[in-house]
């Protein structure tokens, strides 16, 4: 399936299923690289620890002078609601750190809206250079709002 300049490795297909349907060994999160030619979306890693730590651990995965994009499958309980119900999302991440070089920051750029919505489709979409910009608040507020599929 082909985007702007590049294709996605069958297995990131496989992996997001998984994720997306919660199959037996889905992952929690998977991290996505464009290969070095920049012509195809490979997967870097896949998470699959659901403990209390597996944010921090997703988020000490994205390298720091390398853009990734990323998807988790968020579970939470808004904090106003009275019957605490446990609500999920998928979070799509655009990872592109300050410290990455122009060119790799150009082609994730192009590519980032093209990969979501073909590979992806609807979901929570989260921009960051840094990692206070993937705060979980944060992101639980976005995800928590009526607004937050794009």
């Amino acid at each position: 399936m082909p985007t702007t300049g590049f294709t996605i490795h069958e297995d990131c297909h496989d992996q997001f299923d998984k994720l997306k349907y919660g199959k037996k060994d889905a992952p929690k999160y998977i991290i996505f690289k464009i290969n070095d030619e920049h012509d195809q979306v490979l997967v870097d890693q896949v998470g699959m620890d659901e403990s209390d730590g597996y944010y921090e651990q997703f988020l000490s995965c994205l390298p720091k002078e390398e853009p990734r994009y990323a998807v988790l499958d968020l579970e939470f309980v808004k904090s106003d609601d009275p019957d605490n119900l446990t609500k999920r999302k998928i979070i799509f991440y655009a990872w592109s750190p300050d410290e990455c070089n122009v060119k790799s920051k150009m082609v994730h750029a192009l590519n980032s809206r093209g990969f979501r919505k073909l590979f992806i489709g609807k979901s929570v979409h989260i921009q960051g250079a840094d990692l206070s910009d993937f705060d979980l608040e944060k992101v639980i507020k976005k995800a928590s709002s009526p607004t937050a599929e794009d």
